[in-house]
Formats: structure tokens, sequence, C-alpha cells
């Protein structure tokens, strides 16, 4: 006979996936970031990195948001299509971010707006062993 609980599936909560775990965490990454570098280096080199963090932040929200239609769509082709096209419009929203800062609001200090992208855009691609293997969550 079997268990009435082991029947029951537990259903997610779309927040409760993996790339909003992973903004969540670059995120909050991103505010440690900008705010030592703002105690320990100036504030322009803050600046530098806050913008750093906007360009790699911002396209993994999109990314995160788009992932919804292919959680919550019906069948696996279409649920592909809207990966790949949200991966194609993150790659696009960065170029076009990137653009935009350096032609806009240059950065005063490249080196921490590198960094700051490098480190946040890293950080995405740890998220899954992170919250695996050093946290023992389940994604």
């Amino acid at each position: 006979m079997k268990r009435a609980s082991s029947a029951v599936k537990i259903q997610r909560k779309p927040r409760d996936t993996l790339p909003f775990k992973s903004v969540l965490v670059q995120l909050v990454l991103g505010i440690i970031i900008v705010v030592l570098t703002a105690l320990l280096v100036s504030r322009s080199a803050a600046e530098s990195a806050m913008w750093g963090g906007i360009v790699s932040i911002v396209p993994a929200l999109y990314f995160a948001l788009r992932f919804l239609q292919a959680y919550s769509s019906k069948g696996a082709a279409r649920s592909v299509g809207v990966l790949y096209r949200a991966e194609a419009g993150k790659f696009g929203l960065t170029v076009v971010l990137f653009l935009v800062v350096f032609i806009l609001v240059p950065p005063s200090n490249p080196a921490f707006f590198f960094f700051a992208y490098i480190a946040i855009t890293l950080v995405q691609w740890l998220v899954p062993w992170l919250l695996t293997r050093v946290f023992r969550c389940r994604i």
C-alpha cells in the first residue's frame, strides 16, 4: 500500500527557482562590493562598481523574468524556445548596457567597473554549487 504523502508532489513557487535565487545572490554581492568600495577606496570607484553591477544584474533579472514563461508553459518545445530567446535577450541587453554605460556615464575607474561586473557574473555560475554543496539547500 502506498503512502498518501509520497504521491503528493510539492509545488514550488517560481520565485524559488534557481534564476531568482541567483539574481538575489548577485544583488547582495553587488551591494557588498559597492559599500566596501565606497568605504575603503572612494566614492567614484564605488560608482564605477555600481555601474558594473547594474550591467551584470539587469540582464540576469531579465532572464529570470523570462524564465517564468518557460516555467509555466506547457510543452518542452515551447519551454526550450522561450529559454533560447531569454538567453539571446540577456546577451543583447548586456551589450546595450555596456554601450550605454560607456557612452553616457563613462566609469571613472574602469578597474572597479570590470571587477564588479566579473565578480557578479561569476556568482551566477557558482550559485548552484554554493546552494547545494555549501549551504545544503534544495534548488
